[in-house]
Parts: C-alpha cells; structure tokens; sequence
C-alpha cells in the first residue's frame, strides 16, 4: 500500500502583485518553476551537467534535473540520470514542455517514489532551430526513481526538456528575410554550448537551405542561391568582427540588401560588426545591424463619451476632430504625428469607418457592418488594416477598401511593427500568418500557438526595444473561466500573468499594445485600463476629463497608441 508523503518544500517563483485598481488582489504566481538543481562540472561543450554533478535532495529535484539534461540531446547526459540508462533510447523529437503548478507531492514505494507530473506541450524544437507548436495539450507522466541513489528507472520515452532548460542552455537567434523594403524575423534556437562562429555558421545554413517558417514561407524572399558561401563559411576575425566568404557578388542593391540581412542575422555583442568578402575579397569591411528601435513613448488616446481625446499632455480635453465626426465613437486610431485619423461610428446597429485628416474624414468604402474593430495603421498615414465582421480589410486614405481575408471565426487581429506579422484570433485560438510585400495576407498551414488560456479573446503585439515582433500581450479565459492577461513570446514560450484573473463571464474585447516599449491599454466591461510595470491602472483616474457625461461620470473607453511608423 502505497503512502503519501507531506508535500515537499517546492520553490516556486512569486510575482509581486500588480496592484490593479479594482481588479483584484492576492499573489500572481509565475508557470516557471524555480529548479534546485545546482550547477556543476558540465558535458563536454557547456551543455546540461552530468547527474553525477548536481546535488539532488528530493525525488522532484530528480525530475526537474532531468527535464533539463536534454538540452542538446546528448544521450550521455540524459542517460546519466537513469539507472541502466545505456539501455534507454527516446523517441525522436525534443519537446519543449510548461511544468503544470501546483506539483503534486511524490508517492512512497517499495523501490522509492513516483512522480507525477502534468505538462503542458509548447512545441517540437526541429533541427532547424525551429518550434514547432504542438497539438498534443497537456499530458501527465509517471517518473519512478529509484531512493538510494535518487536516480530515474525507465523514465518516459518522450524526449522532454522545460522552459527553463530552453531559456538556459539556448539562445534566442532570428534569423531574418526580406518582406519588399522590410526585414521579418523568424525565430530560432541554437545552443549555448557552440561558438558564436558555429553558431553563425548554423543560421548561414539555415538562411540559404531551410529558409523561414512555414508560416512566412510565402511572404518573404529567399536569398541568392549562388551568393552561398562555400565549405568555410564564417570565422572570426580581427576587432572582434565576424567574417563571411561569399561564394559571388550579386549586382548592387541586391548585394546591398544581403549584406543588411546577414549583419542583422549574425552581428549579436560581443561581434563588433561583419566583414563581408566574395572569394577571398573584402567587399565590405565593417557592417553595422539595421538599428529598429525606437525612443519615446507613443501618444495615447481614449474614447471619452463618445469622443476622442488625448491622454496624455495638457491638451486632454481638446477636440480633435470637428464636431459633427467627433461624435458616437467606439474606436478611434490616429497614425504617427497625427498626421490622419480613422474612427469607427455607431450608426443605430451598424457601424462605419471614416479616415482623412483630422480636418477632414471621408466614410470608407465598405458595406454595412454590425462591427469594426480598433483600425491599425501599417504606415504613416496612407493605409491601413482593420476587421470587420470576420473579414481583414486594407483602407487607403482615399477611403477605399480592399477585402484581404475572410475567416469564419476571426474574433480578433494584430499587427507587429514590422507591418507582415499578423496574429489572429481564430475560433479562441491564437493563429499567425503573415502579408506578403503586396498586401496578401497568407495563412498557409494553420499555426496556432499553444497557450495557457482555454479560450483566447484578443492579442496584440508587444515586444521591448529591440525584440519587435517575439512578444504578445494575451487575453483569455482559462479551464476555470476567469479572463486574465498573459505575456508571452510569439512561440508561445515564457508565459507570464500580468495581472490576477477576473471572475467569470468577463469580456477584453479591446486591446492594443505599442509594438516597441512593451505598454499595453484595454477595455474591460467597457471600461479602459493601462497595463503598467506596478500594476493595472482605470484610465478615467488619471486624466484630466472634460465635462461629465449626464450621469455625472464620464465613461472612458477604446484606449489606442498612435501609429508607430
């Protein structure tokens, strides 16, 4: 008869509570879990360490080691945790798994423990650097270890490795293609355990021979094939500069272009730039990485009684907009500068879509429609995307609109900064795709992106500084039905709670993010919010408000950023 032990003292990481005006209160608690393996003599490389290296004190700590150890799937370190593991041969495929909290207590028997745990499947990390979402959901496994010596007999097959032997022992390295005028990253892992040169020369492969994900394949440019360099592709040379040899030189500005696409993909510190030679001849000495980002925080907007207003300066009351279009608003979106303005219009059950200057607004040529999300400029004032009833439409200033997708079932729409990621909400689930230098929007093989949430509401684009398109701030519901944010990485990795979850039967229908400082402003019940580093702030409580609606409160709704192009 098996007996079940007191639980064991399993560090977890606790987030200081957001202190969410109205919100909700009590610790939010992080899906990392805090290993105690302790770091030691490692394998060859710098890869996970041998068991024999880490200081286990727990059958849990065991398990946890051992979902680290497959960092590189060097069988010598993953077999050192089990008993006869000379015998053990995994399955192929590394998957990269999310720890289910709380952990549950291991169970006493006659040979030990055993270990329960449930695990949420992220992704299969390819030989391309690649993660591939994953369909298999969450699963449970059964670990047996072994008292004596606190080792693993006949663990599971699946070769599994955590979020946080992910983050540990790989590094983060886009590789990046040619949208039109426009660099798209694609994310990819390498390991820590290789050279900055050997690494360079794996994402040199995988720019030429791979190409990009299968969601952008049709979106973005291959490189010159006959530019690919030859047996020796990338050294280290002098001032700390990488060196690449090309195989040819292809004519300006094609050459040009190359030369922007693999500084950015290779040159990370410590590298001081890329040299680029074409058999043995410098062609460019010293390029520099395309710097994207961008200083300031971006001006904020809400709709205040049915009119637009500026959140921020001393100007919050000032109409923007004459009279007669500022008015029945349920959403408004201004480009960079303000240099033209979109606003959508409740129209009894309808609604309409007007864009102009702020002088000056034409209604846009569209259908009646029952509703039309927060528009997104894709430049400075010329065109922009916008959904309405299930379908994405890109409007011109000329008050055209060109219907780009039709989806049953697409709830919900955002666009990264670089104007070709799209993340869609389809049937609840999150979705990319991307537009193609033309405009299309291409979907291709559905790829939906494994999250915490049981059913998502909206999604927005919210990298920091540099990562402009490997972040998304998430609304969603979970198994107990309560809507809350998550940030997360567009892979669907490091999963983190904003905030702590609402009750029941809550909607965020309304949710935008400024694509490069990482803010993020929603609707809540109809009611505008600001995500911010100490917690989730009402709007309404920091402006300067003009006169209240006739209820003596004015309703602050449909928050926006200004244009960041």
């Amino acid at each position: 008869m098996r007996k079940v032990l007191p639980r064991l003292a399993i560090p977890v990481l606790v987030a200081t509570l957001l202190s969410a005006c109205g919100i909700g209160s009590g610790p939010v608690i992080s899906d990392q879990v805090a290993e105690k393996a302790a770091a030691g003599p490692v394998s060859s490389g710098g890869g996970p360490p041998m068991r024999r290296a880490v200081r286990i004190s727990d059958p849990v700590d065991l398990v946890l080691a051992f979902l680290r150890a497959s960092a590189g799937e060097d069988l010598k370190v993953i077999r050192s945790y089990i008993a006869d593991g000379d015998s053990w041969t995994p399955r192929p495929g590394l998957k990269v798994v999310r720890i289910e909290l709380p952990l549950q207590a291991p169970t006493v028997t006659v040979e030990g423990f055993t270990v329960n745990l449930s695990v949420q499947h992220i992704g299969i990390l390819d030989d391309a650097g690649r993660l591939i979402p994953s369909m298999e959901g969450v699963k449970n496994y059964e670990f047996k270890v072994e008292q004596n010596e606190f080792i693993l007999r006949d663990p599971p097959k699946d070769l599994l490795i955590s979020e946080s032997g992910l983050s540990d022992f790989y590094a983060a390295r886009p590789i990046h293609f040619w949208s039109g005028s426009t660099l798209v990253e694609d994310q990819r892992y390498v390991s820590k355990a290789l050279s900055l040169e050997a690494q360079s020369n794996l994402l040199v492969r995988w720019l030429y021979n791979i190409g990009p994900a299968s969601w952008l394949t049709n979106s973005v440019a291959k490189l010159p094939p006959e530019t690919q360099p030859g047996v020796t592709k990338v050294v280290r040379g002098e001032d700390n500069k990488l060196v690449i040899d090309l195989q040819a030189k292809v004519p300006d500005p094609e050459f040009r272009r190359l030369a922007e696409q693999l500084a950015k993909t290779l040159v990370v510190p410590p590298l001081s730039g890329l040299q680029i030679k074409v058999q043995g001849q410098v062609e460019i000495d010293n390029e520099q990485p395309r710097d994207d980002r961008v200083v300031g925080s971006p001006r904020r907007y809400a709709v205040v009684d049915g009119r637009v207003r500026r959140l921020t300066g001393s100007d919050t009351g000032t109409d923007l907009l004459p009279a007669e279009e500022n008015k029945n608003l349920v959403a408004a979106a201004f480009a960079k500068d303000e240099r033209a303005v979109a606003v959508v219009q409740q129209e009894g059950s309808s609604q309409r879509l007007k864009i102009g200057g702020r002088s000056a607004l034409r209604t846009v040529e569209m259908p009646p429609m029952k509703s039309i999300a927060q528009p997104i400029w894709l430049d400075g004032g010329t065109q922009l995307l916008v959904l309405a009833d299930h379908g994405v439409y890109q409007v011109g200033i000329d008050g055209k609109a060109e219907l780009k997708l039709s989806q049953s079932g697409l709830t919900a729409l955002s666009v990264a900064a670089d104007g070709r990621g799209l993340a869609l909400v389809v049937d609840g689930a999150l979705q990319l795709a991307s537009r193609g230098s033309d405009g299309s929007i291409i979907l291709g093989i559905p790829y939906r992106i494994p999250t915490m949430f049981k059913s998502i509401q909206s999604a927005a684009f919210a990298g920091r500084g540099e990562l402009i398109r490997s972040q998304l701030i998430v609304a969603g519901t979970g198994m107990d039905g309560r809507l809350s944010l998550m940030r997360m990485n567009i892979d669907g990795t490091d999963q983190r709670q904003l905030a702590n979850p609402w009750q029941q039967g809550l909607t965020i229908g309304h949710l935008v993010a400024d694509p490069y400082t990482g803010n993020a402003m929603f609707e809540l019940q109809g009611e505008a919010y600001e995500v911010r580093q100490n917690g989730s702030v009402r709007l309404a409580e920091e402006m300067t408000l003009p006169t209240p609606g006739p209820n003596g409160k004015s309703k602050v709704s449909a928050p926006s950023f200004e244009g960041w192009l």
